[in-house]
């Protein structure tokens, strides 16, 4: 998957990574665990503020690497943006 960034900063974000989560958190839902079960982390602000967007409806908030220390939840997901020329982390 390719990485983006805008102009306005030198944050980077994956439309592709974006999907992915929100077809998990999808599946998540169906098996029947709760929205309170899933925490969501980043190291890219600009990812973050994109995972914003199709997280609200969940009531999941996206969380920097910081920012979700100390939470227990069943499921954290790491949304990493990135990969290197061969196209794998």
């Amino acid at each position: 998957m390719k990485d983006f960034y805008e102009e306005r900063t030198t944050s980077k974000y994956n439309p592709g990574e974006i999907e992915l989560v929100e077809i998990l958190i999808s599946a998540y839902r169906k098996i029947g665990l709760t929205d309170m079960n899933v925490t969501l982390i980043t190291p890219y602000n600009l990812q973050k503020q994109k995972l914003k967007d199709i997280l609200y409806k969940y009531q999941i908030s996206a969380k920097s690497i910081d920012g979700a220390q100390g939470q227990e939840n069943d499921i954290i997901l790491l949304s990493l943006v990135r990969s290197n020329q061969k196209g794998v982390v």
